[in-house]
C-alpha cells in the first residue's frame, strides 16, 4: 500500500478481503468460501455500509461483493477470523512473500 507513516494494518487486511474476492470472481462454479482473517475490525465493517475508516475500501469491497454474488448466485460465503492467522496452510508462505514485497521485492 505504502508508507507506513500513511497508512494502517486495517487497511491491509480490508486490502486482503478485497483479493480474496477478486480470485472469486476468476473462479467457476463456486458455491461455498471461507474467507479468514485476523483483525475482527476488518471483518465487522463487512457486515456494514456505514462510513469509517478506509471507507473507500469497502466501499470496494462491497461492489465486488455483488459482483461476486452475481457471479456465484448460491455462494455461501464466509467470512471468519482467525487467531493471528495461527495454523493456517500457506501462512507462512504469504508471510515470506510479504517481507520480500516489503524489502522491494515483488513476486510480482
Amino acid at each position: 500500500l505504502g508508507n507506513a507513516t500513511y497508512h494502517e494494518v486495517y487497511e491491509g487486511e480490508c486490502v486482503g478481503l478485497i483479493l480474496a474476492l477478486h480470485l472469486l470472481l476468476q473462479q467457476d462454479e463456486v458455491s461455498k468460501v471461507s474467507i479468514q482473517a485476523d483483525n475482527t475490525a476488518a471483518i465487522q465493517a463487512t457486515a456494514t455500509d456505514k462510513h469509517g475508516a478506509a471507507h473507500y475500501l469497502l466501499d470496494h469491497f462491497h461492489s465486488l461483493l455483488g459482483h461476486v454474488r452475481e457471479r456465484h448466485p448460491s455462494l455461501k460465503l464466509r467470512i471468519c477470523w482467525v487467531l493471528g492467522h495461527t495454523g493456517v496452510e500457506g501462512n507462512e508462505r504469504a508471510d515470506e512473500e510479504a517481507k520480500l514485497a516489503v524489502r522491494g521485492h515483488s513476486s510480482y
